[in-house]
C-alpha cells in the first residue's frame, strides 16, 4: 500500500506524489506551483482535481457498483480523483488511521481522499490554476 510505504520507507519526503502510471508529470512547473500557493507552509492538505457531488453507482450491471451495505450515504464526501494527488507524510499519516477504522471500499480514491480524509485535511483544487 503506497501510503504505509510512503510513511516508512520516505518519512522525511517534503511532498508525496501519487500518479498513476499513465500520467505525465510537469516536474518543472509543479515545483513553482507549490512554491507560489506556499503549501510547505499548510500542514495538511489534498492537492488534486477534487471531485464533489460524486454519487454512488447503484446499478448492478455498472463497474463502479457500490451497495448501501458499501456505503450508505447517497452522496461521496469531496475526493481526489485518482490520476495524480499530492500531499505530505503527515496527512498520509492522519488518513491511513483513520482508513484502518472504516469498512474497505474498493474505490480507493473515494476511500482515502474521500471518506478516510473528510474532516482531517483540506481539499485543494489545482484545476482551477496548475492545470491551465
Amino acid at each position: 500500500m503506497l501510503y504505509q510505504w510512503s510513511i516508512e520507507m520516505c518519512p522525511t519526503a517534503k511532498y508525496v506524489l501519487k500518479t498513476d502510471d499513465d500520467v505525465f508529470v510537469d516536474t518543472y512547473h509543479l515545483p513553482q506551483f507549490l512554491d507560489r500557493y506556499r503549501f510547505d507552509r499548510k500542514s495538511n492538505f489534498l492537492l488534486c482535481f477534487v471531485v464533489k457531488g460524486n454519487k454512488p453507482w447503484r446499478n448492478e450491471t455498472g463497474k463502479w457498483y457500490v451497495t448501501k451495505e458499501e456505503y450508505a450515504a447517497d452522496e461521496y464526501p469531496s475526493y481526489c480523483a485518482g490520476p495524480a494527488y499530492l500531499t505530505k507524510i503527515k496527512t498520509m499519516k492522519k488518513i491511513l488511521a483513520k482508513v484502518q477504522t472504516l469498512n474497505y471500499l474498493y474505490i480507493d480514491d473515494v476511500l482515502f481522499t474521500g471518506i478516510a480524509a473528510q474532516n482531517l485535511t483540506s481539499h485543494y483544487d489545482w484545476t482551477v490554476s496548475f492545470l491551465e
